[in-house]
């Protein structure tokens, strides 16, 4: 799935990814293993 966002943001796109607690550093982690600079908003 990253792969299909990855390539959205190369293009300009903007993601948004809701995620649940628990899950939020490994969703963290894989874009910015790739180099993807990692924007947070609206942690709660």
């Amino acid at each position: 799935m990253f792969a299909f966002i990855k390539e959205g943001l190369a293009r300009g796109d903007r993601s948004l990814q809701i995620v649940e607690p628990a899950l939020r550093a490994d969703c963290r982690q894989q874009p910015r293993a790739a180099g993807v600079d990692v924007i947070l908003g609206g942690s709660r």
